[in-house]
């Protein structure tokens, strides 16, 4: 697993640790799979770091529970959907013009309830 594992702000934040034994295995099942390791484009955010950022205020990424991951092709979205599900992550949002994946185990947001797909 590469990328932003940790707040990009330095100040220490990281996933929470449960979320991190979920994206550890998706790692492990991705390098199964599609022959390589998820990568991060952006993880835990601090809130002062997700506000210089303007990421959305209660973002889950601000509770360590969130984490955006490249995918490549729609294969590699395929898996992520599908494995991501097994791990119990309750909301994916899609983003095909940065191809990265949103996966998160946020119970609700001010955007989307739990148990969605979204495409922005």
């Amino acid at each position: 697993m590469r990328g932003n594992l940790t707040c990009p702000d330095k100040c220490g934040f990281e996933f929470n640790t449960q979320f991190l034994r979920d994206l550890t295995e998706l790692d492990k099942l991705s390098k199964i799979y599609i022959k390589r390791e998820i990568y991060i484009t952006s993880g835990p955010r601090c809130p002062e770091y997700n506000a210089k950022v303007k990421g959305i205020n209660g973002s889950t990424h601000t509770e360590g529970i969130a984490a955006d991951i490249e995918f490549l092709n729609s294969e590699d979205l395929y898996f992520l959907i599908k494995h991501s599900l097994g791990l119990g992550i309750c909301r994916i949002g899609i983003n095909r013009e940065h191809k990265y994946i949103h996966i998160d185990k946020g119970m609700k947001s001010k955007r989307f309830d739990k148990n969605i797909i979204w495409l922005y």
